[in-house]
């Protein structure tokens, strides 16, 4: 390994270690914690914002296993599509069905359909839907 090559070796893992680290402080349960670190490692974040923060606490938060399961999947998703899925799929029925589609498809080819899905569970009932016509 060349001198250069050790140097940015060194300059991530002190990035990484400082992530890390912030991770460990947020007050979550050990298995997120665990699910973050790899996260941030296997896709080489380099910086570690608020908003990111903001969106772990949230994905932790909803605590929901489905998630969970997509979230230690190696490079399908990111923090954006997990929140989306924690916060506006309340069902945990749902929510499998969307990480189904995303394992079976990816989420290019299902985006549509988990519009769909995320649109359907939050739109308010209808009349018709109450049979009242």
């Amino acid at each position: 390994m060349t001198p250069y090559q050790q140097r940015r070796i060194e300059q991530h893992l002190s990035v990484w270690s400082d992530a890390a680290e912030q991770i460990g402080t947020l007050g979550l349960s050990p298995a997120w914690v665990e699910i973050f670190t790899d996260f941030i490692l296997d896709r080489c974040f380099r910086h570690l914002g608020d908003h990111h923060i903001r969106q772990m606490q949230t994905i932790a938060d909803t605590d929901s296993p489905a998630v969970k399961m997509l979230a230690m999947q190696d490079k399908k998703v990111g923090l954006t599509t997990l929140e989306e899925i924690s916060v506006q799929i309340p069902d945990e029925e749902v929510r499998g069905q969307a990480v189904t589609l995303i394992l079976t498809f990816g989420l290019k080819e299902s985006r549509p359909t988990l519009d769909l899905l995320m649109a359907g569970v939050n739109s308010t009932p209808s009349l018709f839907d109450q049979g009242g016509l």
